[in-house]
This record gives structure tokens, sequence and C-alpha cells, in this order.
């Protein structure tokens, strides 16, 4: 069916704030991880290497509740990343079970590939905004984010699935 304007039905979702996100995060999702393959990480393992760099010695349980995931899930992520020697696992001194995260240098290193491809995915993703178009996008998504936050809901900046 077509609507009134000449577009197709399904096109109403376009005028949906919601869908649009959705949609640029799906799309965004996908050049991430078609360029992180490059270096064999996917989109959750980069970011979790964002997160340990960020919070040095954090627990996987930390992780789980940060991401929001299940400690199972949020294992499986660390046990490929430790096979991988990018993360080295440890007894917290005082806690015998919690086990504390770090990164190796090879992790570094990694890490520092992948904030580069990174970057070059957004850049693609943004050339076509002017620089003041993507500091009120930025702002605008972060008020967003706040607002949902602040509802009682997740608090976490980088939800993801495995």
């Amino acid at each position: 069916m077509i609507l009134k304007d000449g577009r197709p039905e399904s096109a109403w979702l376009e005028d949906y704030p919601a869908y649009a996100v959705a949609q640029a995060y799906r799309v965004q999702r996908h050049a991430l991880d078609d360029a992180l393959r490059e270096i064999g990480l996917t989109t959750p393992q980069w970011g979790t290497l964002e997160c340990i760099a960020k919070n040095e010695n954090i627990s996987g349980a930390d992780m789980a509740r940060l991401y929001h995931l299940t400690p199972q899930t949020m294992n499986t992520v660390l046990q490929n990343l430790e096979h991988a020697d990018l993360i080295r696992r440890e007894h917290h001194p005082a806690h015998g079970t919690v086990l504390l995260i770090r990164l190796t240098d090879a992790g570094r290193e990694r890490l520092e590939e992948a904030r580069s491809l990174v970057l070059s995915v957004q850049e693609r993703m943004l050339s076509s905004l002017e620089p003041e178009e993507r500091a009120t996008l930025v702002r605008l998504l972060n008020r967003c984010v706040a607002s949902l936050a602040s509802e009682g809901g997740s608090k976490a900046l980088y939800p993801d699935e495995a």
C-alpha cells in the first residue's frame, strides 16, 4: 500500500525517533562488526575492552551489571578475551572468589587498533553532518539516554548483547 505522500506504507516508521535511533544503531553495529572483524574482535568485545580500560580491576559481576548482561554471558565474552591474551583475571586479594580484570599489553595494543577502526566507522557515519550538527546530535542523544535512565531504567551507558 502507498501512503498519500507517495511513500510505501512501512515508511511511516521513519517518522518515529525511536525507530530512527534503532535503525542507526543496527547499521552502525554492522559497520563496527565488519571493521572490528579485521582484528579479530566483536563489537561487544571492543566495548568490554573499553570498559576495562576505564575501570582497571573491575570484576566480571560488575561488568555484567554495567552491561545488563547475565553473568554467564559476560563470562563468555571475558573467557574469549582471556583466551586471546587480551585480558587477565586474578583473584581479589581480600575476596578470593572475586576475579579482577585488567588489560594485558596485547589487550592495550588491540584496543588502540580497535579505537582507530571505530573512529573510522564513526567518521563515516557522521560525514554528512557539520561540526555543530554533530555536537547537537551527541547532546540530544545524551539527553534522551538521561531521560530514560532517570525514570528508573538502565543507568548503563554501553548496554549490548554478547
